[in-house]
């Protein structure tokens, strides 16, 4: 997810993406979000970008909110270390707020896990599906 907001399909999600140290293991989904952000917050805009790609996973691959978490903290629940500072929300302090962006984006309304109907995703569909077909 680039600063401006503008989200880019990068590595198909049959394929473990290098980025994570994941090894060859493809176990879970791996979000990136361009810039580096241990000291400060990525802008309100790549936030929410991130926000909304997130909760069209979790609601596209049915992943609880639970299983939300950053690169340090998989790779030191499944590797055993941390490899990285990254995403570098816990450093630069806007893990809570990227957290609560998913939560309303996920469950505005506290009721159910399900994202509301009058939430758009066509865009971010049609990138998903613009990656897919080589555009």
């Amino acid at each position: 997810v680039q600063v401006d907001g503008v989200i880019k399909y990068c590595v198909d999600m049959t394929l473990a993406p290098w980025h994570d140290h994941c090894g060859d293991e493809n176990t879970h989904i791996a979000v990136g979000i361009a810039g580096e952000w241990d000291k400060e917050s990525p802008p309100r805009v790549q936030l929410e970008a991130t926000a909304r790609l997130c909760a069209y996973l979790m609601r596209t691959l049915n992943i609880p909110l639970a299983n939300v978490e950053g690169h340090r903290e998989w790779s030191n629940r499944y590797q055993g270390k941390p490899m990285s500072a990254c995403p570098g929300w816990l450093t630069g302090g806007w893990r809570n707020t990227f957290l609560a962006l998913l939560q309303t984006e996920v469950n505005p309304a506290g009721a159910s896990f399900a994202a509301p109907e009058e939430v758009d995703y066509t865009a971010l569909e049609g990138s998903l599906a613009d990656h897919d077909e080589g555009r």
